[in-house]
């Protein structure tokens, strides 16, 4: 059991130690496809979210969290009560965690996540996909450790064994050490499953795993599985994937991941690590490490240090595409510090005209023909950090200057303008946006009241029952991929009844 108390030695170190160089350190850190979290010793939360995932920002004013958990398109985390907070996309109800519940512990899958209660219990909610993703086996142990991925999810029983539902409906015993495991890892397929024992051994479910040394932690990523050893040094491999001329391939993971790897742990002593679409890693410190090549969203500032600001957009231009509507662009990329996009603010003759979630540019259908406007953009980071405002540029309409062609006004080609929208208006406090949907797919649509973000949806009509009796509106509805950029757009003045 000397293993299995270093665990919780060095747990219990980076809670309460004074030697660390850092105000505060992380005591939890998990690193999805697009957003990388951590809760430091004092409850506080930091993320970094990719540009394209910047719906996935966690909400303002959480309360101290204890554990967080990231997913592929959500994230939760758990309150000093144990209570479960959940914030990004709710497609699946993967926000709806069960109200007035405590948990010692969560996992995020891909559209599900899956908690241990005070009364060790296990539930799931979020994607009921027909193989059984949350019902949790009736017969097995209590478990003590949860793993969620894409469409499976195993459990640590409190006898050292690992039971999965899901699609891959599997269990996996220790053959070497009676007592079982202590700590289990997945890949996020759920393809491979891996143990430590409280002697340090690492038993995995598949070949290729060949962990030959001794270890006290372990953690799966998409296709990888990583270890921790005595020495604090970090170890990956990939599972064996098939035969190539009769040789199992796998096992060795690609240079460039291995050249980061040790890289790492020459510069670094870690003291535990944690995976799920990714890996990081604490140094004995406090402070994290996250491994670029295996996925995810690549670093997380130090929590004392702080973020760094974010640059001015120094590319601002403009295009006009009438005597009322001109496009405002710019580059956001590289101009974030350390943070993930968050919004940009867009000033117009100096003041604040709107807030938009748009990365790189933004549609202003609001201008009087022939008046001479100036705008200037600032952006904010996932870390709440805004930056200076960038140049100022002017637009005339009527001179045209920004057009390609002269002498006339040039609209953008987009392949996804939401084509015949129309407002029915109900009532003088109701009425329904609608509009036809494009031949080519689109992820969704951001719908804008007078400049601010109201909601974003997948399909092709809002009800807005938020409006004042006898209030104007104009409305924007943007259509957007994956990653954020404009697909194609248009808007629709709404009078009230007087």
């Amino acid at each position: 059991m000397q293993h299995l108390a270093r665990v919780i030695f060095i747990s219990t170190l980076l809670a309460a130690t004074s030697v660390s160089v850092y105000a505060q350190q992380f005591i939890d850190v998990s690193k999805g496809s697009g957003q990388v979290c951590g809760v430091t010793d004092v409850g506080d939360l930091v993320c970094n979210t990719i540009s394209s995932q910047q719906r996935r920002e966690p909400p303002n004013n959480l309360p101290a969290l204890s554990q967080v958990e990231v997913g592929s398109s959500h994230s939760c985390g758990l309150d000093l009560q144990g209570g479960a907070i959940c914030w990004g996309d709710n497609d699946f109800g993967q926000l709806n965690a069960p109200m007035d519940v405590s948990f010692t512990t969560i996992a995020a899958g891909s559209n599900h996540t899956c908690g241990i209660t005070t009364e060790s219990q296990t539930v799931c909610w979020g994607l009921a996909d027909g193989n059984g993703l949350l019902d949790v086996p009736t017969d097995a142990e209590p478990f003590v450790q949860l793993q969620a991925g894409g469409s499976n999810s195993c459990g640590l029983e409190n006898t050292g064994g690992v039971r999965c539902w899901g699609v891959f409906n599997r269990s996996f015993e220790s053959t070497n050490n009676e007592n079982g495991f202590v700590k289990i890892a997945t890949t996020f397929t759920n393809l491979d499953i891996c143990g430590l024992t409280a002697d340090g051994a690492i038993e995995c479910s598949r070949s290729g795993y060949d962990f030959e040394d001794e270890y006290i932690d372990v953690a799966g990523t998409t296709r990888d599985i990583c270890a921790l050893s005595v020495n604090g040094d970090v170890e990956c491999l990939r599972g064996n994937d098939g035969l190539v001329n009769g040789v199992p391939i796998g096992g060795i993971l690609p240079l460039s991941i291995r050249e980061e790897i040790n890289q790492a742990n020459n510069e670094a002593d870690f003291a535990a690590i944690f995976g799920n679409g990714g890996l990081c890693a604490l140094t004995v410190g406090g402070a994290t490490r996250c491994f670029s090549q295996l996925g995810g969203a690549s670093s997380l500032p130090s929590p004392s240090e702080g973020p760094q600001l974010p640059l001015a957009p120094s590319d601002l231009r403009v295009s006009i595409y009438s005597d009322s509507t001109v496009e405002i662009f710019w580059t956001s990329a590289g101009n974030l510090g350390d943070g993930g996009f968050a919004s940009a603010e867009i000033f117009r003759d100096g003041e604040l005209l709107a807030s938009t979630q748009q990365f790189s540019s933004f549609i202003d259908n609001s201008l009087e023909p022939g008046v001479t406007y100036q705008y200037e953009v600032r952006l904010t980071n996932s870390f709440g950090l805004s930056g200076p405002l960038s140049k100022t540029v002017s637009v005339d309409t009527n001179s045209r200057s920004a057009v390609d062609v002269p002498g006339g006004y040039i609209l953008p080609e987009r392949p996804a303008n939401p084509s015949s929208l129309q407002a029915l208006v109900y009532s003088d406090t109701l009425l329904e946006l609608i509009w036809d949907r494009p031949s080519v797919n689109v992820f969704g649509y951001e719908i804008y009241r007078d400049h601010e973000l109201l909601t974003f949806t997948n399909g092709t009509s809002f009800l807005d029952n938020t409006i004042a009796a006898g209030a104007k509106h104009h409305y924007d509805i943007i259509a957007v991929n994956a990653d954020g950029q404009i697909l194609g757009f248009d808007g629709i003045a709404v009078g009230g009844h007087e």
